[in-house]
C-alpha cells in the first residue's frame, strides 16, 4: 500500500502473469464455449483496463482489482458469446433428411437432376465407413458445425476438420 505510483505501462507489464492465470481459469471452466486465444486477449485487454482505471486511494490492491477486471472481461466475452451463439441458431435452421430424395423441395433442379444427385450421394457415401459417413451427414445435411461435431463424438474440432477432408478426399478418388 505504501509503495509508489506506478504508471499504467508498469502495472500492466508486471502483472501479465496474473492475467494468463485468470485466462487459464476461464479457458478451464469455459472453453468450449469461447476459442481459448480469444479468452487470453480478453483478459489482457481487463488489465489493461485495470491499469487505466485504477485508483490507489481506495485501499484495493491492484492484484485484487485488476483479478476481478481481467475476470469480468472473460465473462463479458463468454456472455457476447454464448448470445451470438443462441442467435444464430435460431436464424439457421439446418436442413431435415426426408425420407425420399425426390421430396426435397427445389426451386430449379428438374426431377432427373435430383435422381442423378441422390444416385451420385448413395454411390459416395458407399465408399466411406459408417463414423465418416455418420459426419457427412452431421455436417451437411444437419448442418452442424466443427465444434458441434467434436462435442458429439467426444474429440476435437480439429480431428473433425481432417477426418471430413480424408472423406471427401476418398468420395473424390472413388468417383
Amino acid at each position: 500500500m505504501n509503495s509508489p505510483p506506478q504508471t499504467p505501462r508498469a502495472l500492466i507489464l508486471t502483472n501479465l502473469g496474473l492475467a494468463r492465470f485468470v485466462a487459464r481459469r476461464c479457458i478451464a471452466r469455459f472453453g468450449r464455449i469461447i476459442e481459448p486465444d480469444d479468452l487470453v486477449q480478453e483478459a489482457h485487454l481487463g488489465l489493461v483496463r485495470a491499469a487505466t482505471h485504477y485508483d490507489p486511494t481506495r485501499g484495493v490492491r491492484f492484484t485484487t482489482y485488476a483479478f476481478r477486471c481481467c475476470w469480468r472481461a472473460c465473462l463479458d466475452a463468454v456472455r457476447s458469446a454464448q448470445a451470438r451463439r443462441a442467435t444464430a441458431s435460431r436464424q439457421v435452421k439446418p436442413l431435415k433428411a426426408t425420407a425420399n430424395w425426390e421430396d426435397r423441395p427445389s426451386r430449379d433442379a428438374a426431377p432427373t437432376d435430383l435422381a442423378a444427385a441422390h444416385e451420385i450421394w448413395t454411390r459416395a457415401m458407399s465408399l466411406l465407413g459408417e463414423r465418416e459417413r455418420k459426419l457427412l451427414r452431421q455436417r451437411f445435411e444437419q448442418g452442424r458445425s466443427y465444434r458441434e461435431l467434436a462435442c458429439l463424438n467426444g474429440c476435437g474440432r480439429a480431428q473433425m476438420a481432417r477426418m471430413e477432408r480424408a472423406a471427401l478426399a476418398r468420395i473424390r478418388a472413388g468417383l
